[in-house]
């Protein structure tokens, strides 16, 4: 089974992604996590506590959206909580901490104008306004953002450590990847990442199919049955040139080598699967 988990935030942007996946991958997990945070109201005159408010990491009309996914069995999302004893908790916690927190410029980059002022990047708005129903004029949700990368970034090296393939197109986790990457070389310390950050069949997909815009999730169910002979041939092609390479797809890799043998292995097996889905009407 072809599997993976993704790891990125979940806005119509994504959309596109999650076709191309949906249609090379049987299984996708889409990693989510919550932050809880107490919630007042006013009761009797007085001001009480009144619950806990569940802050998910997916919008909340996500499931619907991609319910025909989730029915075919192809989506499925990370759950939290199932082992009482988090040992990623003491593992690195700390150091993702301050990771984070080192680079809070990167994520809310100073305005170039305003003395103290802060920008709100395109992505911090969207995670804002997808997942939180976020508008201007509301209170920037600073401690959110925090908690978002943060427990991504936990993800996404738990993940590697235990040999999954995780990827991620958000500019800040993957930057915040990086730079846990280049601390773990110092230090010598959390080497062992045995899962790919990377997907080489998903970034050629990406980057020479056509636009899946305009295709329904209907029809790349049924263009994923049309061709799940070359589908299986790409991946035995794809698996080839992984295992050839292995050491050029570890989270150390360069983008400069990993272009290199993107565009000198992956033309060729590429050409006759490109060839087949030009001819289903939808996708041209």
């Amino acid at each position: 089974m072809r599997q993976i988990y993704y790891n990125s935030d979940i806005t119509p942007q994504a959309a596109n992604e999650l076709k191309l996946l949906a249609l090379y991958y049987d299984k996708i997990t889409i990693v989510n996590d919550a932050v809880y945070s107490p919630k007042f109201d006013q009761v009797d005159g007085e001001f009480k506590f009144i619950g806990v408010e569940d802050l998910q990491f997916i919008p909340p009309t996500f499931i619907e959206e991609y319910k025909l996914l989730f029915d075919e069995g192809i989506l499925d999302i990370t759950k939290r909580g199932e082992q009482v004893n988090d040992p990623y908790e003491e593992l690195f916690s700390k150091k993702i901490s301050e990771i984070v927190n080192s680079c809070e410029d990167y994520v809310f980059p100073d305005h170039p104008t305003e003395p103290n002022g802060k920008i709100i990047t395109e992505e911090v708005y969207h995670v804002m306004k997808y997942m939180l129903g976020f508008e201007w004029g509301k209170p920037i949700e600073r401690n959110y953002i925090w908690c978002y990368y943060a427990f991504k970034l936990k993800w996404f090296l738990k993940l590697l450590i235990e040999g999954e393939n995780c990827i991620s197109s958000s500019n800040n986790l993957n930057h915040l990847f990086a730079e846990f990457i280049k601390y773990a070389g110092r230090t010598g310390q959390y080497a062992d990442l045995g899962g790919e950050s990377s997907s080489l069949a998903f970034d050629a997909l990406k980057y020479s199919l056509p636009n899946p815009e305009d295709l329904s999730f209907d029809e790349i169910l049924e263009l994923k049955l049309k061709l799940k002979d070359e589908l299986r041939l790409f991946s035995q092609t794809i698996n080839v040139i992984e295992v050839k390479n292995k050491e050029l797809l570890t989270a150390e890799t360069s983008g400069k080598k990993y272009q290199a043998l993107f565009h000198s292995e992956i033309e060729k097996p590429l050409k006759s699967f490109k060839a087949n889905i030009l001819l289903f009407p939808s996708a041209t």
